[in-house]
């Protein structure tokens, strides 16, 4: 009876450790997801601040937006003064932005903290993701291409859905005040600004911050192949 038992209690604990690596390659591979996503979402915060801090490229989405065009086009060294204000404002040179209206300064005010956040927020996922990726020699390539292949699909759900309508639901979610409702007649800022120029810079950001995350992982492959083994 006595060595019935404990048998029964060995085959228990060899059952338990059998499933034990398995549960732990789980657990990896759920860690690399989560530090490979940090890395993702690291570049994209970081490519649409430097987006947002880039004069020049206002200028190119403008003129692709129509900006100059129409009926009553809007004067280009108008626009290029208060796209290097802009810039400026949010890349903290200055403390508020020349030719806009005081709601407009307002509702940039709230602007710029949440590019603070992000610009602050993107470093702290970049710093743990860089050392364990590095320091990892199990990475996978299926996993690494796992939060690009997510973020594919929802573009793909933007591109299908009413833009409009989600860039209002947007700004209701992200800001707690209505400053951000200003009126074309009365500010040069949102006649400069229009609802396509944000969806194309949007896109932009999009594909530099994949291209910056796609460029790490290549750098982390070669690493994990070529550097030395533990």
């Amino acid at each position: 009876m006595l060595s019935d038992r404990v048998r029964i209690f060995t085959s228990g604990i060899t059952k338990h450790k059998s499933k034990t690596p398995r549960r732990w390659k789980a657990g990896e591979k759920i860690v690399l997801l989560m530090m490979y996503s940090a890395l993702f979402l690291s570049a994209l915060a970081i490519s649409i601040v430097m987006c947002a801090q880039n004069s020049t490229l206002y200028l190119k989405v403008q003129e692709n937006c129509g900006v100059f065009e129409g009926a009553f086009p809007e004067d280009r060294q108008a626009v290029e003064r208060l796209n290097e204000s802009v810039a400026d404002f949010l890349s903290g040179r200055t403390g508020e932005i020349e030719n806009a209206s005081e709601r407009a300064n307002r509702h940039m005010q709230d602007v710029k903290r949440i590019f603070d956040r992000t610009e602050n927020a993107a470093l702290v996922l970049l710093a743990c993701p860089v050392f364990l990726m590095i320091r990892n020699r199990k990475a996978s390539a299926i996993i690494s291409m796992l939060p690009v292949l997510l973020t594919s699909v929802f573009v793909l759900f933007l591109a299908f859905s009413d833009f409009t309508a989600l860039f209002y639901r947007f700004h209701e979610l992200v800001f707690d005040n209505e400053l951000w409702l200003l009126s074309p007649d009365e500010d040069l800022l949102i006649r400069c600004l229009p609802e396509e120029f944000f969806s194309r810079m949007a896109l932009i950001a999009l594909v530099r911050g994949m291209l910056v995350y796609l460029f790490f992982c290549f750098i982390t492959f070669l690493i994990n192949k070529f550097g030395r083994r533990d």
